[in-house]
């Protein structure tokens, strides 16, 4: 029970970086979405490896409902756009 709550969160957490990594890139901040890209790419990769080198492909379905709570929340935080960048 414990590891369907871990891939839960981590579902969570890996859909909430890449959420950010695309509202990021249309506020323009470039750095911050170099590392959310880079960070995404990783935690996804480890968590599929994990997933079936283990083959408890039920840790699936945990993670992909992580990853609809990981979106919800990163549409919930606000990210402004750089100053330079604003229209007038």
């Amino acid at each position: 029970m414990l590891t369907v709550f871990l891939y839960v969160c981590l579902g969570s957490v890996s859909e909430l970086l890449i959420t950010l990594y695309y509202r990021c890139m249309m506020a323009r901040r470039v750095g911050l979405t170099t590392g959310l890209s880079m960070s995404a790419d990783l935690l996804n990769f480890f968590i599929i490896t994990e997933i079936v080198v283990s083959k408890k492909y039920f840790l699936i379905l945990a993670y992909v409902l992580g990853r609809g709570i990981g979106t919800f929340a990163g549409m919930k935080i606000n990210i402004k756009e750089r100053e330079d960048d604003r229209q007038n």
